[in-house]
Order: C-alpha cells, then structure tokens, then sequence
C-alpha cells in the first residue's frame, strides 16, 4: 500500500563494516561473506529517510504546521528552539530562504546511541535515529513523530561511517537537488538539512574521529590539555583536564574539514561536507549524558564518599547523613504528585546503581538543593565556599535545561558554571560545563535537541527485540511495522483516545472553556466572559512570595485567561453544600477583588454552582483534594501566581479548589547562604507541617483556576523534624522571594 523503501545491505558477519550495494569485496577480517546459494550471510535493513519525511509532507495538515514552524518568528532576545540560537540565523539566508507552501526548505537532527539489546548479553546495537526538527517542538517528539532510518548491529566498531553511508549518500541528495512531494491536489518542492549530529560520547567521538576524552586533547570543543592522574576510583590513571581561569582556544571549523591529528582529530568528518555543517557545535552537548549520567553522579559519588582517592572532601558528607537523604526521599513519595517530575525519586544511598540519566538530573534539580544543601550547611555553615559553589551548580544548569531561555539566563549561565569550576578546578575538573553556554547561545536551550527522544526509542526496541539469534532482522522488522502504522494513521486518520481515569495526558492540547455567571444583576457586559463560578472542592496548601522581577512588569495588567482550562468530571451543587469552609465568604471576596468597584456588595450571588473532580489545564490534569485518587499520594498542591495588594504578582502554593478555593501555606520561608553574611542569596521553599500536613497559619482564599502555574510536592526534611521542602518542574534556587500572606 505505501512502497516502503526497505534496502538491505550486505555486512560483515563479525560486524566489522558495511559494504555498498552490489559489492563483492571481502572484508579485512577475512571472514566469509556469502552463503553457498550466493546470498549474503549477513545484512543490515535501511529505510530511505527521503521516503519516511515525504509521508508527513504529503500531509495536509503537518505540510501546514511545517511551514509555519519555519516561519514563526520568536521574541528577540528569547531562545526556545533550535531556530532562534546564532547558528540557524547564519544559515538560513541561503537554505533556509523565503519559505512557501509549495517549496520548502526543512530541518532535521540526528541522534546515533548504542545499547545492549538484552541484560546480560553480548549483543551490541546502535539506534540511527532522526528528530524532525520542522515538526512544532510539542509535535515532533511525540513517538509517532520520530524516525528510525536504521538499526547497526554493532556497538561503535571504529568504522560507524560504513554503516552511516546509506544515509549520508540522502543527505547530500535532499540538501543539494531535494525532492518533489506529489499528493492528490498538488506537489511540493523540499529541500532538507541536517542541523545537528549528536549521540553519547563514544558515538560523537567515532562521528568526529577524535581521539577520545582520555587523550591529551579530549575535549571535542576546545583545546585543553589533559594530564595523567590516578583516577578517582583508585584504580589505575587516566586523563584529566587540568584547572584553568581563561577558557583555550576554541577548535576552528577547519579541524572538523580536513583533520588536526596535532589536537586529537585523526582526519576529517564527513558531515563537515554538508552545507548546514557549522563546527563544533554542530555535535551538540547532550544534557542527559553531560549532566545527567556524568556530572551529577560523578557529583554524588563525591558526596557520599565513593571515590577511594577523596578527590573532593569539601562537600563529602558522612555515610549516616547520605542514609537519611536516601530514607527520605523514600518517604516522600507520598506528598509528591506522580508524574509531576521526568525522573524518579529513589534511594540514592542505596540504589544508586539503578538511576536513569532523567534521574540524576531531577536528583541535581531538586535534591541537591533541598536536601543536601541542608546537611552540608548544618556540617561547613552556609556561609561556607562549597556551599555557594554546590548551589551556582544547581542554579547554571537548571538555567540551561529550561525550554525557554533569554540573553541574561545565558550570562546567569556562564557566571553560576564558573563559580562551580574555580571551586573544583585543582580538584574534579567537570570542563564541559564551560562550554554549555556558548552552545546554548548556538543553538538555544539544551532540551531543543536533547537525546531523551533517542533513548525513548531505545527503551521501545528494548522491550520488543526478543531474538537472541538474528536480532538485527528482529530490530528490522519492529522498524518496518512502526512506520507503517504511523504511516497509516497519518493518512487514514487516528481514532480518538480516551483517557483513563488515573491517566495523565501526554501530549499537548489547546481547550475551551465552559462559563457560568455567577450574579443575578447589575453586571455589566463587557465582564461577563469573567464570571465563572466552578467550583471545585477542598484542598491543601501555599506561602506567599513576590516573584523576583514581576512588580511593574508587562503582565502586571493581565486578566485571568481562561480559554485553556476545562473542568472534568463536574456535577452541580450548591455553595450551602461547602458551608464547612465557608465558601460564600471566599467566592465573594474573589469577585470583589476581581472587579475594580463594589458592584459586588449590591449584587446577589449565585448559589448554584458545579463541583469538579479534576482540572484540565493546557497540558495537566489537576486533582481536586475532595476527590482523591487511588494513588493515595498528595495530588493537590499547586504553583500559583496572584496579584498582592500594592500592585504586581506574587507566586504562591497551595492546594487546587476550582473557580479554586485554596489553602494557602502561611509558614513557608526560603533557605539562605552565601560566603558573605551581609549579602546572603535565598535557595528554596521550605515550611513546617504537622503529621496531617497542617499549619495554624494557613490561609483560605478563592482564585481563578488560569492563576494555577504547575504542581508542586513536599520533599521530607533529612535534618530537621516536620520541615518540608516545597518542590516543583524547573525549580531554581533564589527564582522566588517569599512575601506575607497579608498582601492578598
């Protein structure tokens, strides 16, 4: 029905290459290549990545989404994709030109990953992997949106382009002649350039043929120089970068182009042959294998004291305390929502070993700051260098994982980064981190083209690849049936899925609301679209706290929006049936609020209202406290941003109660350190609560559901009795200033 592409080239049985079509040559292992009948004893599976991307072209619907995707201009200054970093703006005069619906000019990315296909085995695989870039950020990592040209059965031979040829030979064509896209009502002309090459370090290591991070010159970005050193372990020497305050030289396009054997690259790369081809930030620095599976767990092994040689004793802390992080962590699972953070909350003392690279990174967002922060100021004070140097850590690379990201975070960036290196330069040499804002400035914010859509899809091929004999066919055939499902219901159309009731949404979606007024008078018109009177029902928590910048800002006349939220699962009530909490008395405190006169001391109020089981708000469902889910876990704590009295908004939390009536945290306050005690800076949330998450200084309050930023959770104190930390997505220390709940 679709005439997949599927090409199958001949291999070497020992998986040393890849030969062309038609080839007879032997390979330098001297192994057998051909069967008696005269058929290749082993083959790889290629599918024309030409064929997979006019599929979504072809597409009514996505062509359009694809143009509009390349034409979007962003706020200046503002970085959220790949499109709005220096180097797509260098290179899009000449491919990227005037963009049409009949001849476009579209991106792609490439990510290369290997993985062992069983536990335990000895089977090396390397997923080749493609990222539409052209599809809009909240489409094109969708699973059904990504692309798997094929699937090597090998693990990094040190002959990666033998097997990369295939698909090279494409790249040159779509960036070069392109192709044309015929479907029923008319054609289109594409061209399509590949921005990115990325993958672990070994894969970009093979793709630039670099010598290695453990050669003299193992940075791929610049050219510092190494020294031997016994390793942290103790066991053996290796390579490290020696400390410096001057950032080297960076590595010149050239290198990439024709080799610099002096420096560690043996010869030239073959994408530097490409017309899209921009240096060394053509190969990106990946956040989960930078940050996540080196930085961070290097970082807690020196915590905890796994490293024989001591590398770092200043933030080392003792095995009990390393124990208590990890009891509670365990012990938070049940205030923290699930599913609210990428990563799992584990026992890090104990089960360190079991941790995802999305792991370490949730762990170095909000435990470090929180709970390690905690002990290492209770044992070296806050106002103690490491102190200062641990939380600039946090602070730089929360900045650079954010998806939207501007001019100042990207100098917040490089200052926070380069507090951490002076700190630990004589010591762990963490290098790559330097180079983490000049590539956020190339090529906006690091989660624009991360490698979590390469490891999703390694983690698919994992749970399906089940021979153990011909894997590579199995692998094969799992790619062919994706794309012709996903091809199928691109062009037949999806059925609508329903959402089970425990289910979270995935993907994003774009709502209208229902509106109900409250009042039976004297309102006028132009305020209608303002009176909703849902209700949800009650509900835990949230502090006030001015956040940092908002006071005077553009939003501060902002209304309520309300075309993203929706309500689920309501029935109708009445506001006498919540007399425990007094509603009437919030609810019209709201609308007096609202309105800027006392047209609500003369009007009558609604008594009718409809009571919500769950809030839908772009892309979450919030759960309301009076219906709680099975999970057993606390659901209903949220991010708010309110005005205060004065002027200006102030962010709080609290627990949900859509037109929501919430309870608001009255003792929350913020951590402090800093080397200097006259200049303290401000960390994170943190409050006491009883056994019942209570607090006498709590506070009602109704609030329109729009107020609602995000979920938050409650993260055990380790030190101090009944002290909780206050922990949500994108948390940044000293990005809150906590306010009194007398200013609203």
């Amino acid at each position: 029905m679709f005439k997949l592409k599927e090409t199958k080239y001949r291999m070497c049985p020992n998986r040393c290459r890849l030969f062309p079509q038609f080839s007879n040559h032997p390979c330098k292992c001297k192994e057998k290549q051909f069967s008696p009948n005269g058929k290749p004893i082993a083959t790889m599976s290629y599918f024309l990545l030409a064929r997979q991307l006019a599929y979504f072209i072809a597409n009514n619907e996505i062509r359009s989404s694809l143009y509009q995707t390349m034409t979007q201009e962003h706020s200046p200054g503002m970085l959220k994709d790949i499109f709005d970093g220096s180097v797509y703006k260098e290179l899009k005069p000449n491919l990227f030109p005037n963009q049409s619906m009949d001849d476009l000019d579209l991106a792609i990315s490439l990510f290369i990953d290997g993985f062992a296909s069983f536990k335990g085995g000895s089977s090396k695989m390397t997923i080749v992997h493609i990222v539409f870039l052209s599809l809009p950020p909240n489409e094109r990592y969708k699973k059904k949106n990504m692309l798997q040209v094929s699937i090597i059965l090998a693990d990094h031979t040190g002959n990666l382009y033998s097997f990369l040829n295939p698909l090279m030979n494409e790249l040159f064509i779509l960036e070069n002649a392109g192709m044309e896209v015929r479907f029923p009502n008319g054609a289109v002309k594409v061209k399509v350039h590949l921005l990115l090459a990325s993958g672990d370090i070994v894969g970009v290591q093979e793709l630039i043929h670099h010598s290695g991070h453990n050669s003299s010159y193992g940075c791929r970005q610049c050219h510092i120089k190494s020294v031997s050193s016994i390793s942290p372990t103790g066991r053996g020497n290796g390579r490290y970068y020696t400390g410096t305050v001057n950032m080297p030289q960076e590595r010149s396009n050239d290198e990439f182009k024709y080799g610099n054997q002096e420096f560690g690259i043996a010869k030239a790369t073959e994408f530097a042959k490409l017309k899209s081809f921009h240096g060394s930030s053509f190969f990106g620095l990946d956040e989960m294998h930078l940050i996540g599976a080196n930085v961070t767990k290097k970082l807690w092994s020196m915590i905890s004291g796994d490293f024989e040689t001591d590398v770092n004793t200043t933030i080392r802390l003792p095995k009990q305390k390393c124990l208590k992080i990890g009891s509670a962590l365990v012990e938070s699972g049940r205030t923290i929502p699930s599913s609210i953070f990428e990563g799992s909350f584990r026992d890090v003392s104990r089960k360190a070993g079991l941790m995802r690279s999305v792991d370490w990174i949730m762990f170095l967002q909000i435990v470090v700051p929180t709970l390690v922060f905690e002990n290492l100021v209770d044992i070296y004070t806050a106002n103690s260098e490491q102190v200062q140097a641990l939380m600039s850590l946090v602070i730089g690379c929360t900045l650079a994982l954010l998806w939207e990201i501007d001019d100042d975070d990207i100098a917040n960036i490089e200052e926070n980064l380069h507090v951490w290196h002076l700190h630990m330069m004589n010591n762990v040499n963490f290098h790559y981190l330097r180079h983490i804002h000049t590539i956020c400035s190339k090529l906006g914010p690091l989660r624009a083209y991360s490698t979590r859509s390469a490891e999703r899809a390694i983690g698919f091929f994992k749970r399906h690849i089940k021979q153990r004999v011909l894997p590579g066919a199995n692998a094969a055939n799992i790619i062919k049936r994706q794309l012709l499902l996903r091809t199928f219901e691109r062009i037949y159309g999806e059925e609508e899925e329903v959402l089970d009731d425990a289910e979270e949404p995935e993907n994003f979606y774009v709502i209208q609301p229902t509106v109900i007024d409250n009042f039976e008078n004297d309102i006028d018109e132009e305020f209608d679209s303002g009176n909703e009177s849902e209700e949800g029902a009650e509900s835990d928590n949230g502090d006030s706290s001015d956040e940092k910048g908002s006071e005077g800002d553009e939003e501060d006349d902002e209304s309520p929006s309300i075309d993203q939220v929706e309500l689920w699962d309501f029935q109708f009530s009445t506001l006498d049936a919540y007399s425990k909490y007094n509603l009437e008395r919030y609810v019209k405190k709201y609308w007096h609020n609202y309105f800027p006169d006392n047209r609500v001391r003369r009007s009558t109020l609604d008594q009718n209202i409809r009571v919500s089981e769950r809030l839908f708000k772009i892309d979450t469902i919030y759960r309301c406290q009076e219906f709680p889910s099975t999970a057993k876990k606390m659901d209903a704590l949220v991010k708010l941003r309110l005005r205060i009295k004065g002027g200006g908004w102030a962010t709080y939390f609290a627990g949900e109660h859509p037109l929501c009536l919430v309870k608001i945290y009255g003792n929350l306050q913020m951590t402090k350190y800093g080397t200097s005690p006259r200049a303290m800076k401000t960390g994170v949330p943190y409050g006491h609560r009883t056994s019942e998450n209570t607090s006498r200084s709590d506070k009602f309050y109704v609030v329109h559901a729009s107020n609602i930023r995000g979920y938050a959770g409650l993260l055990k104190s380790s030190l101090h009795p009944d002290r909780y930390y206050v922990v949500y997505p994108e948390m940044i220390p000293g990005d809150i200033t906590l306010g009194k709940i007398s200013k609203i």
